[in-house]
């Protein structure tokens, strides 16, 4: 970034990914650089034009874990450094602070377990088997194609029969969650 003609000091990048729990965000960025730091401060708010301070960090540290985040809507962050001051000679002030960009972490209140919450026995199968579910779903599978070649509502066992050799998405779709398998026809 160039204030007044001469080159400022930045962060130049500010990263977030999820945490293990629901209301967990890691916070990462780029070090700021020209001049010693004292503090990092984090930022987070609903909108981006409304970010309160959450907590300060040590200025050898280039990350930060929220872990009291709110668990559902969008949230937004940003990292200020402050500094004992960076005064450009162009400049007559002294800059004691500077700010990231704003970066959004969306909660989805999606479950984030990837196991399957079905099984289908036998798999593989001469063409007939049965799909068993941990819940009641709708139930849909489509040939490699993308044909469906059934689909059924609100059960947690079906009994499948008369399918043709081949290869098929078994795809079940639960209030929260979708998950899918691949089932084998020989």
């Amino acid at each position: 970034m160039i204030i007044g003609g001469v080159q400022g000091h930045i962060i130049r990048h500010l990263t977030i990914n999820k945490g293990l729990n629901d209301n967990t965000w890691n916070l990462i960025w780029t070090a700021y650089e020209g001049t010693t730091v004292s503090t990092y401060n984090i930022y987070r708010g609903t909108s981006s034009s409304n970010l309160a301070f959450v907590n300060g960090v040590s200025g050898n540290n280039t990350s930060f874990t929220d872990s009291n985040a709110p668990v559902s809507g969008t949230l937004y962050y940003q990292v200020e450094v402050v500094t004992g001051g960076c005064n450009p000679t162009a400049r007559t002030e002294a800059y004691t602070s500077s700010k990231s960009n704003i970066a959004q972490a969306g909660n989805t209140n999606i479950s984030s377990d990837t196991a399957p919450r079905f099984t289908i026995v036998p798999n593989p199968n001469a063409g007939s088997c049965k799909i068993i579910s941990q819940e009641a779903g709708t139930l849909t599978i489509t040939n490699v194609i993308g044909q469906v070649v059934y689909t059924n509502t609100g059960q947690q066992e079906y009994d499948i029969q008369g399918l043709t050799s081949g290869i098929y998405i078994v795809q079940m779709n639960y209030p929260n969650k979708v998950t899918h398998l691949k089932m084998v026809v020989e």
